[in-house]
């Protein structure tokens, strides 16, 4: 528990300075594992260095987002992989979690810009296509803001923006059709809008000025994953990584920097697509990845 608390305190104290550096930004937060372990959080500084676990392993843990104010952590919670999960959270120093969803079949968190609620991906209506909900962050009041018309239509990986007033996310038809893409819509479940066809992992910016998205280009087993950064408003696209496997992208709190799953490590690069920079070694053996970035 003593450790916990200087974990946090240290948490605090790094918000609180502000920077670019590293030493003045909190740390990148990602699930890693593999096929035979569960998947656990853990934390890294963008100065590089030790990955901290904030999870113990007991259980199958993904999806990290950080709240706002970078004192909670909300994340995916199963038995096993594969096992039916919940949405859950914790304090920055992976102490007090507590469960929030209570359906068995919730996934990728986001934080409203207020840290009052969260919206989510689960299943949609009678059927096996993905719908987005809404719920309070202690567990109250949800409610969906999609409504799929068919089992066909997959929506997934939603992004809160910090104007409180749109919600970026991917829409698959059949899992990487040829019209899946990144959209936006009103937390109202109006003005649907397709933003970056082929797109996937969209994450604004503080200012929400500008979005930063995975792209698949390519048939597998020739594909390259890459990232993408483009305004809000869908314009001015342009390529920040040539992959293969670069995934997973999540804006620093300057903006300054980009962190991101490359290769099955962490790292981040400028905004401008320069200073690389690996944070983290390899998840190890063969089937082993680190995704599910949030900074």
């Amino acid at each position: 528990m003593r450790l916990g608390l200087v974990w946090l305190a240290l948490v605090v104290l790094a918000v609180a300075a502000g920077g670019a550096s590293g030493a003045g930004t909190p740390p990148i937060v990602f699930d890693r594992g593999n096929t035979n372990v569960n998947a656990r959080i853990y934390a890294v500084s963008p100065a590089g260095g030790p990955a901290r676990p904030l999870t113990s392993g007991r259980f199958d843990d993904s999806d990290p987002a950080w709240s706002p104010d970078h004192r909670r952590i909300a994340f995916v919670r199963a038995a096993s992989a594969g096992g039916p999960a919940d949405i859950w959270v914790m304090n920055a120093d992976g102490t007090g979690v507590r469960r929030v969803t209570h359906t068995g079949d919730a996934y990728e968190p986001s934080w409203s810009p207020d840290g009052q609620r969260l919206v989510f991906r689960g299943p949609a209506h009678g059927g096996s296509g993905f719908d987005l909900f809404v719920i309070d962050a202690n567990g109250r009041g949800v409610h969906r803001i999609t409504h799929q018309p068919n089992d066909t239509i997959l929506l997934s990986e939603p992004a809160w923006s910090p104007d409180g007033k749109r919600i970026a996310f991917r829409a698959d038809e059949q899992l990487y059709g040829p019209n899946s893409g990144v959209d936006v819509i009103n937390v109202d479940g109006k003005g649907l809008k397709r933003l970056a066809l082929g797109g996937s992992y969209p994450a604004w910016s503080p200012a929400g000025r500008l979005i930063a998205f995975m792209r698949d280009i390519g048939s597998p087993p020739h594909d390259r994953l890459q990232l993408w950064v483009m305004n809000a408003d869908g314009t001015k696209q342009r390529l920040l990584t040539r992959g293969p496997n670069d995934a997973t992208p999540a804006f620093s709190p300057d903006t300054h920097r980009i962190a991101f799953d490359h290769d099955n490590a962490i790292a981040t690069i400028g905004v401008d697509g320069s200073g690389l920079r690996v944070l983290t070694k390899k998840a190890p053996g063969p089937d082993g990845f680190a995704t599910d970035v949030s900074w």
